[in-house]
Order: C-alpha cells, then structure tokens, then sequence
C-alpha cells in the first residue's frame, strides 16, 4: 500500500486482527457503489448500533484523502507553470524585439535584395529562419540540460517519467513555435521593404 504519499513505491502491509493487536485508534475503510452522504449515515448507524459510545470522526472519501495528500504537490506545480508561462511571454517579447531591431538595421539590405529579384516570401523566410535559429540552437541547449537536471526534479512529478519524450517534445516545439509566432510580424514588416524608397532614403 501507498501509506505516505503517491510519489512512495507501495510497501508491504499486513493486517492484524483488532483481536490480537489492541490500539487506541482504529480506521474503517469501506468500498461500495452508493452515494457518499447515504453511505455515511448508515456506516454511523451500524456502528452506533454495536457500541452506542463510540465516536466516529474524520470521515472523508479516498478520493479527499488522495487530493489532501497531493495539495503540496498540486501548488508548486501551479507556481512553476505560472513562472514557466510568464518566462515563455518574456521569450516571446524578447524575440520580437530583437528581430524586430535586426529588420530596421538591415532595411538597406533587404531593399538591395528586392531590387536584385527578390521576392517577398523569400525575405519573409530568411528572417523567419533568422528568428527561430537562434530558439532551436537555445531549445538544443536546454534539452541538454534538461536531460541532465532531471533526476533533480523526480521528485516533483508523479505519473509521469522526468524524461518524457511527449512531455520533451511538446515543450520544445511550443518554444520554436512562439518563436516563428514572434518573428512572422518582422518578417512580414521586411518582405514590404520598398526598394526604390529605401535606396533614395539612403
């Protein structure tokens, strides 16, 4: 049985009679199909009918027992994905602005691209690739690192491997999607360079 926690492989138990081992306080556990609330009031009554001074307290369903146990655990999962998603929108800013800034610096360079043949999808993909390069090598980077912290955070997941490729993969291709998300108004901003207006500004 799992006694401490879900994240505890389950130990051997056994059950002595109540007959052979004596104590001050006892638990009933019971499994049945009908409804909590109705469940509940007959237990009571049945044990009341047996011993009319027995006190029973702390009634709760495995299902609360489980969910008390687990409360802990359901927080800082809470705070972490908060911080996760507030740092994928600080990624996301960042990665706007920097392309952004490398589409002002290199207007020239775009309307010469255009002038010589260039067409809108072609510079449109160039900085598109130019924006989600820089996720996918930081995105190989943090694999790396991942796959070596993981033992770290065993303890903080339970049901799931620390290394779970489904978990590994959708984690990166949400982070190289942002990225291309972040860096398509750029891009569209630098294929509609007009090259006659950008070469006489110059």
């Amino acid at each position: 049985m799992r006694t401490t926690g879900v994240e505890v492989d389950p130990l051997p138990q056994v059950y002595w009679s109540y007959r052979q081992w004596t104590q001050d306080r006892m638990v009933l556990a019971v499994r049945s199909t009908v409804s909590t609330a109705g469940l509940i009031a007959s237990i009571i009554q049945v044990i009341r009918s047996i011993d009319r001074e027995q006190s029973v307290f702390n009634v709760r369903t495995l299902t609360d027992v489980v969910g008390r146990s687990l409360m802990q655990r359901r927080l800082t999962t809470l705070l972490m994905s908060g911080f996760s998603g507030l740092a994928l929108l600080l990624a996301a800013v960042g990665i706007y602005g920097t392309v952004a800034y490398g589409v002002t610096q290199r207007v020239r360079e775009f309307g010469i691209r255009v002038a010589l043949g260039a067409t809108s999808r072609q510079i449109t993909r160039l900085v598109l690739w130019q924006g989600t390069s820089v996720a996918i090598a930081g995105a190989a980077a943090g694999l790396a690192v991942a796959s070596a912290a993981a033992g770290g955070v065993s303890h903080l997941v339970y049901g799931v491997e620390p290394r779970d490729a489904v978990s590994i993969v959708g984690a990166t291709a949400l982070l190289i999607l942002v990225a291309g998300v972040a860096s398509y108004v750029p891009a569209l901003r630098a294929a509609a360079v007009d090259p006659g207006v950008t070469l006489r500004a110059e």
